[in-house]
């Protein structure tokens, strides 16, 4: 994007400025990094941190700004750094501004909210400066509150202790999942390129934290255009269970 530039005598007004005289907070970018499970459950990242303040304790990927990007692109960034990960969209969801948020610095942080589609969770590494990073289940009650359930694959749930003010911003990505799940295509970027009916109403459901009925959801999926059906079926125990792809043309990002 190109920047107007300053007549020359504006220019020369401002070679005495001095920045030092105004307060300069650190901005960060905070990412809530989603995806589904083998069963179609929600998961988020989480890893765990291995240096001050709060070594031990877990935390969405973050990092800070420098001075020579944007937010975006500082959000793309975290996110390979973070993840190793490169092309997924990540959504500014809210800022997070609290004085007392960080006790390094003032830090100002934008958090955003990205969708990992579930043939590419397996690619995510570990950051540099953590010491252990997975997913974790994300587990959401009818009122929109969720809790940090057991880590993908395993059958116990440890308690989770999140860092700084991550388990506000953790609140924040749920409720724009749950706003904007049952009018867009939203969901469908958690799932393969192609999925069934059944498994994009999993998808709906952990976010909702509620059971939909079959047949209104297939329905309802349907009548809207929100997919389109492909020739191919997904074939097991059971009669062969159509594949679908997302319609184009609807919105997919948060």
């Amino acid at each position: 994007m190109s920047t107007r530039r300053l007549p020359e005598h504006e220019r020369a007004a401002l070679r005495d400025y001095d920045p030092s005289r105004w307060p300069r907070p650190s901005l960060a970018v905070d990412l809530v990094v989603t995806s589904v499970s083998d069963e179609s459950r929600l998961l988020c990242l989480l890893g765990r941190r291995g240096e001050a303040p709060f070594r031990g304790d877990w935390a969405l990927p973050g990092g800070f700004l420098r001075e020579d990007e944007s937010i975006p692109e500082a959000a793309a960034r975290v996110l390979s750094e973070e993840t190793g990960l490169a092309g997924v969209t990540c959504d500014e969801i809210g800022t997070f501004s609290e004085p007392s948020r960080d006790p390094r610095t003032r830090v100002v942080s934008v958090a955003h909210l990205a969708l990992v589609p579930a043939d590419v969770r397996s690619r995510v590494v570990a950051g540099a400066r953590t010491t252990d990073a997975g997913f974790f289940a994300l587990e959401v009650e009818r009122d929109g509150v969720a809790r940090i359930g057991a880590r993908d694959g395993a059958t116990d749930a440890a308690p989770v202790t999140l860092a700084f003010d991550h388990a506000e911003i953790l609140a924040r990505a749920v409720r724009t999942l749950r706003r904007r799940v049952e009018t867009t295509t939203l969901a469908f970027g958690l799932l393969p390129a192609r999925f069934t009916l059944s498994e994009a109403q999993r998808v709906v459901e952990s976010i909702l934290g509620k059971t939909l009925d079959r047949a209104a959801f297939r329905t309802k999926v349907l009548s809207l255009g929100l997919v389109r059906p492909t020739e191919q079926a997904r074939r097991g125990q059971h009669r062969p269970a159509r594949l679908y792809v997302a319609a184009p043309g609807w919105e997919v990002v948060p």
